[in-house]
């Protein structure tokens, strides 16, 4: 009996030595092992494509918003011209929808600019005076 408990005592001590030599095992991995564990692969490919869509995104939002942009500045710059060169007269009233949409768009500044376009008093097309205070909002950054 005593032989039995003691080659069962023998046999425990030999699978604790055997998961203590693992476990030194384990913690022995450098940390370019570590780095090579497929988790962390996993999780480095997951940045790098959230990365991509959020720069993606991010393009498409700019690209949406100057388009939109300039879709108000060519119906602005219509309503201009045709003041400037066939003398049909702009009032208040028609030009707020647009300083609205504007000041959303753009800001205070150009909505101030396009109500001025009714007491504008240049002859002929002034692109300078019509299109200086919009340049900075007409690029994609």
């Amino acid at each position: 009996m005593i032989q039995s408990e003691y080659e069962s005592l023998i046999h425990q001590l030999e699978i604790a030595n055997n998961h203590m030599a693992t476990w030194v095992q384990l913690q022995e991995t450098t940390w370019w092992e570590q780095l090579l564990a497929p988790t962390t692969i996993v999780a480095i490919i997951v940045a790098v494509l959230a990365g991509v869509q959020w720069r993606t995104a991010e393009k498409q939002r700019k690209q949406e918003i100057f388009q939109k942009r300039w879709e108000l500045y060519t119906r602005i710059f219509d309503l201009y011209y045709q003041r400037q060169t066939m003398g049909i007269p702009i009032t208040n009233e028609q030009i707020l929808p647009y300083a609205n949409e504007a000041n959303f768009l753009f800001g205070k500044e150009i909505a101030e600019h396009i109500m001025g376009i009714v007491t504008h008093d240049g002859t002929g097309l002034d692109y300078d005076w019509l299109n200086k205070p919009f340049e900075k909002f007409m690029r994609i950054r």
